[in-house]
C-alpha cells in the first residue's frame, strides 16, 4: 500500500467514516425535517395547502445532511485552529462562522435546486433573494448563541447545539425557501388581465 493511497484512506475515514459526523448528518437532516414539518403543519392549519408533500420534507432532509456535514467540519477547523475560550479567541470564532455562513446556505440552495431540477439562473435568482435574507436574519440570532456554544459546550456538541437552536430556525428557512413558489404559484392563477 503506497503512502498516497494511505493518506486518503485516513483522510476519509477521518472526514466520513466516523461515528461523530454520522451524527451530526443525521442531526442537522432530522431538525430541517422537524421544522419543515411544522411549517406544513402550519400551512396546513391555515388552509394555504391541504396535504403534507413528502418529496419537500425529503428532500429539506437531503439539504440538512448536506449543512450538518458543513457544520462538523467548519466546527472541527475553528476549534483546531483557535482552541482557546478567552475573548479574542470567541470572537474570532464567531465572526468567522458568521461570515461562513454564506457557504452554508448556497450548499442548502444548491441541494434544493438540484433535487428540483432549476437551472443555474433560477438557482442564483433563489440564492440571493432568499439567501441573504437568511444571511441576515441568521447573523443576528447566531453571534449571540456561538459565543455561548464556543465557551461552554465540548467541541462534539456543537452541531447539536446548532441543530437545536436551528429547529426554530430551520421552520423559517422552510417558510423563506418556498414563499416565493408560493406568490409565483399564485401569479400564474391569475387572470392573463390582472395587474398586480
Amino acid at each position: 500500500m503506497t503512502s498516497r493511497y494511505r493518506k486518503v484512506l485516513s483522510l476519509s475515514k477521518e472526514w466520513f467514516f466516523n461515528k461523530r459526523f454520522f451524527a451530526n448528518c443525521c442531526i442537522s437532516s432530522g431538525m430541517l425535517v422537524v421544522g419543515d414539518v411544522l411549517q406544513q403543519s402550519y400551512e396546513i392549519f391555515v388552509k394555504r395547502q391541504s396535504e403534507f408533500h413528502l418529496h419537500r420534507i425529503f428532500k429539506m432532509g437531503y439539504a440538512g445532511f448536506a449543512t450538518g456535514a458543513y457544520g462538523h467540519h467548519l466546527y472541527g477547523w475553528l476549534d483546531r485552529r483557535w482552541p482557546g475560550k478567552d475573548l479574542a479567541t470567541l470572537t474570532k470564532k464567531v465572526i468567522l462562522d458568521n461570515l461562513s455562513a454564506p457557504l452554508g446556505f448556497l450548499l442548502f440552495f444548491a441541494v434544493l435546486a438540484v433535487m428540483e431540477r432549476k437551472r443555474l439562473q433560477e438557482f442564483s435568482h433563489e440564492l440571493y433573494t432568499k439567501g441573504v435574507h437568511l444571511y441576515l436574519t441568521s447573523s443576528v440570532i447566531y453571534a449571540p448563541a456561538q459565543y455561548f456554544n464556543f465557551y461552554f459546550l465540548a467541541p462534539q456538541h456543537r452541531v447539536l447545539f446548532v441543530s437545536s437552536l436551528n429547529l426554530l430556525f430551520d421552520t423559517y428557512s422552510s417558510y423563506v425557501a418556498h414563499q416565493v413558489d408560493r406568490h409565483e404559484a399564485f401569479e400564474s392563477q391569475l387572470p392573463a388581465n390582472c395587474h398586480l
